[in-house]
């Protein structure tokens, strides 16, 4: 299967990255490309919108895990969207959950950022 990724500015000091497709063992490593490239940048806030994901594996979640540790570690926030029930079970059943700050849609994360700003 293939992964589709969108990087756009999302307000003055985050990035947004929208993913399509199936988040597994052969197509993390094209997110964590550009996860990468967004990261090592510069300090920035992080959304990764999964909302077109269809399917996630151990992979995958490790690619977000370790993504919410470097961003934690510059000093950023990362904000998940997702309204996928297939998707946010695996968060639940996998306890990340209780770790990731999931939002519904861009705009909550968007808002979820300037509060915590």
């Amino acid at each position: 299967m293939n992964i589709k990724t969108n990087t756009k500015a999302l307000g003055q000091t985050a990035k947004l990255i929208e993913v399509q497709g199936e988040l597994d063992v052969y197509t993390s490593p094209k997110l964590k490309e550009a996860i990468a490239e967004v990261v090592d940048s510069a300090k920035t806030d992080l959304v990764i919108d999964l909302n077109n994901v269809r399917y996630i594996d151990s992979t995958g979640l490790g690619v977000l895990i370790g993504t919410l540790k470097k961003i934690r570690e510059n000093g950023s926030q990362m904000l998940l969207v997702c309204n996928v029930s297939q998707i946010l079970s695996v968060f639940s059943i996998t306890g990340l959950s209780k770790i990731l700050t999931i939002c519904d849609t861009v705009s909550a994360a968007e808002t979820a950022l300037a509060a915590k700003a």
